[in-house]
């Protein structure tokens, strides 16, 4: 993989998103909940159709790359599983500890979240590249529409209560974050093996930020618009 013009402007206009996520919030037209429920729902088809089946593509890469045949049948499966558990972990603990309700702490615990989430980001960037070279310019553009609804609701879940500087900083480290991810896939080739390991990695981690952040309660969900979200999305993903 090297530079693409192309990557970079899609690095370029989801860090723009990242940074204006509170203004794209709040479109007139809609309410917040149909937004939520819309982003919900793009990317839980993004998960069943996309992630999951490369998830397939990645073990297959990973079995071929040796290991114990029982073990590497199920690589990717179980990356995915530990991105899934790690995650989760981290954000329990996190949590846990915003329970004591500790000012000072609950300061920590918001930077720790941001760069939790900093991190997330960087292997969404480095995936801009791979999504142009093996999927072609159609499944780039078609990444970028779910990844971005992705972030502008996870901007609302990290950054609920938060405004002014103090959000401001969060959203520039995430935008680095995804910066960061682009440009190491511009200078920094992964193996075959390596790039499924990361997909499987991130697919985890995605499954449960979906599955976390994005599913609205009752009071915020808006099921009309989850299922047009879910079901329109797929219908790009096949049709197209």
């Amino acid at each position: 993989m090297q530079f693409s013009l192309i990557t970079f402007c899609a690095a370029l206009l989801l860090s723009i998103i990242h940074l204006n996520a509170a203004r794209f919030r709040s479109v007139p037209l809609f309410p917040y909940r149909v937004w939520v429920s819309l982003a919900a729902g793009v990317s839980v088809s993004y998960v069943f159709l996309q992630l999951l089946p490369k998830l397939a593509q990645s073990d297959a890469v990973l079995t071929a790359n040796g290991g114990s045949a029982e073990v590497a049948k199920y690589q990717a499966f179980l990356i995915a599983l530990v991105g899934l558990v790690a995650f989760y972990g981290i954000e329990k603990v996190l949590s846990k500890a915003a329970r004591e309700f500790n000012p000072e702490k609950l300061i920590a615990i918001f930077w720790a979240r941001v760069g939790l989430f900093a991190c997330y980001n960087i292997p969404i960037g480095y995936l801009l590249q791979y999504q142009l070279v093996y999927n072609g310019l159609r499944g780039l553009a078609l990444y970028v529409v779910a990844i971005a609804l992705h972030l502008i609701v996870i901007d609302s879940a990290l950054l609920r209560g938060h405004n002014g500087r103090e959000a401001k900083m969060a959203r520039v480290l995430l935008a680095v974050g995804l910066c960061f991810g682009w440009a190491s896939s511009a200078f920094n080739v992964l193996s075959e093996a390596m790039l499924a390991a990361v997909l499987a990695l991130l697919a985890g981690a995605m499954i449960l930020v979906v599955l976390k952040e994005e599913l609205p309660n009752q009071n915020e969900s808006h099921f009309p618009s989850f299922a047009l979200g879910a079901f329109s999305y797929a219908l790009l993903l096949i049709g197209l």
